[in-house]
């Protein structure tokens, strides 16, 4: 049985549509925190963390809660986050999580005055660079 010209192409694109589905559901955790973190760099997620935080709190006069993603920078944008949110003025990148935990970024924002300490809110924090740590918080 002869394929025509029309059902290769299909053939083609459904072959190409899946491998485009497997290399992109795998990539929220094909790098760490500490790897996204030096392609994105310190210094600018810092700068948007501040801003957003700033921003945020400017228009919703309130500082807790959930950032919309209108507030996120670029650099925040880049590292993929499933939400991000304000915890005593510093920001919370959220990369993954489960019904038992999450894990990410936490970047200190330049006008908070939390030093992020382990065992606080039921966090636990590893330094990366310049005011940014990774994180896991027990839910």
């Amino acid at each position: 049985m002869k394929r025509t010209l029309g059902q290769r192409s299909l053939d083609r694109l459904y072959v190409t549509g899946i491998l485009a589905v497997l290399i992109l559901s795998g990539c929220r955790t094909d790098r760490t925190p500490r790897e996204l973190v030096a392609h994105v760099g310190s210094d600018k997620l810092v700068t948007e963390a501040t801003w957003a935080l700033a921003k945020f709190v400017s228009e919703y006069k309130a500082a807790p809660g959930e950032l919309p993603s209108r507030f996120w920078g670029k650099s925040i944008r880049e590292l993929d986050p499933v939400r991000v949110y304000n915890h005593r003025f510093n920001l919370v990148v959220v990369l993954e999580s489960s019904a038992t935990e999450e894990r990410g970024v936490y970047i200190s924002a330049i006008q908070s005055s939390y030093a992020p300490r382990d065992g606080d809110d039921k966090f636990s924090f590893e330094p990366i660079d310049g005011g940014v740590y990774s994180f896991v918080r027990v839910k």
